[in-house]
């Protein structure tokens, strides 16, 4: 059979352009998606799914179990997510485990979700790592492990996930599954809170609080901040500023050299007063060169 080059090149560049017409609709499904235009995503994305792409099928099972852009049907969107994790995506797996365990779409597993958890866990996915560690903690599906808890809520923790890191330094806190250590929980507790997430930071002024109340300046001076950034509910601005004149006074220089910035600039809903910001200004320099 003769070797009809003109054919050969009229097919590859036919190929080229359903590849580059592919990639297009991916990436504008993509895009769409990420302005909440779920409609049109879901409009776009819904052939490549049914084509075997597995960012379009675990997106697809999303907007379907979230009803983005379309009708709410939890359990088709674990068809789709079961198409895309059996192909070894780790959101799809992360995401059917979670339906698992709610008893969303499915009837409840605890055993199915950590078989689902721990695939994605492997794979690195923070978001599974701690509800596997969640599933340990609880002994839902698995027998109380406050060992393994830890261990996979450290794994997500490193990799800055604020539920896990809270939930970390509490196990550090109260001494579960290792041994207490208040200080490294402390520490992971307020990584949490810096986040924003209430919880911790509800956590964080318990523990500066309970501190505080045992002469420790340094927590004095950390539950003041907290105090006026509201973490443990809004406050009286001039309370909290109390609690950091209690720890200047007592000669933590950090405090001193905040109460006269925020004395200076009326920081926090506090009235200005350049006489206290003098005062705590020289009280600073006091401190520091002693």
């Amino acid at each position: 059979m003769k070797f009809n080059k003109s054919l050969f090149f009229c097919l590859l560049i036919n190929l080229f352009i359903c590849i580059c017409s592919y990639a297009d609709q991916l990436e504008d499904g993509k895009t769409a998606f990420l302005r909440q235009e779920y409609q049109k995503s879901y409009a776009l994305l819904l052939p490549l799914a049914e084509a075997g792409d597995t960012f379009a099928q675990t997106n697809i099972g999303y907007m379907l179990s979230q009803g983005l852009g379309v009708v709410k049907n939890e359990k088709e969107a674990i068809r789709w997510y079961e198409k895309a994790a059996l192909k070894g995506d780790s959101d799809a797996q992360y995401n059917i485990g979670s339906m698992y365990e709610t008893g969303r779409g499915t009837k409840q597993d605890y055993k199915k979700a950590m078989e689902w958890y721990l695939k994605s866990a492997e794979q690195g996915n923070a978001f599974a790592q701690a509800n596997l560690g969640s599933l340990y903690y609880n002994g839902n599906g698995v027998e109380v492990n406050y060992k393994n808890a830890i261990y996979w809520y450290n794994k997500s923790a490193e990799q800055g996930y604020s539920l896990a890191q809270n939930f970390l330094g509490v196990m550090y806190v109260n001494g579960l599954g290792v041994k207490k250590d208040l200080d490294k929980g402390y520490k992971w507790i307020l990584k949490a809170a810096e986040q924003g997430l209430e919880v911790a930071q509800e956590n964080a002024y318990a523990i500066c609080y309970d501190a505080a109340n045992n002469k420790n300046i340094g927590a004095m001076h950390n539950l003041a901040y907290m105090c006026l950034n509201g973490w443990a509910g809004k406050q009286d601005p001039n309370k909290c500023v109390n609690i950091l004149e209690m720890a200047g006074e007592k000669g933590f220089a950090p405090s001193a050299s905040a109460l006269a910035k925020i004395y200076k600039e009326g920081s926090y809903g506090v009235i200005p007063d350049q006489a206290k910001a003098l005062y705590w200004g020289e009280k600073a320099k006091k401190l520091v060169n002693k």
